[in-house]
């Protein structure tokens, strides 16, 4: 109990990070501040109203997964993001 209530407490005086995702129209994602590494959006990314669970690999051919929450984006950058990964997603399933 006092692990869970100390770790609550270390997250809680954390500072916020706000990155910016950059995503070429060929699924080359970027980071800004560098924090995660760049690498190429996968078709495996889900989709829900709440957010995007991302999946990328990097350029160490790792696969990284990341999850976005929808209030943290713009309702227009959401929706381009989720069109985006809909669409890895089609291409996927038609090779």
């Amino acid at each position: 109990m006092f692990v869970a209530f100390y770790w609550l407490l270390l997250c809680w005086q954390r500072p916020l990070r706000a990155d910016l995702l950059m995503l070429a129209a060929d699924g080359r994602l970027r980071w800004q501040h560098d924090r995660l590494p760049a690498g190429v959006l996968l078709s495996q990314s889900l989709i829900c109203s709440w957010g995007i669970w991302l999946y990328w690999q990097d350029e160490q051919r790792r696969v990284r997964q990341l999850w976005l929450y929808q209030d943290n984006f713009s309702v227009a950058d959401f929706r381009m993001l989720a069109r985006h990964c809909q669409l890895m997603r089609w291409q996927a399933g038609a090779v």
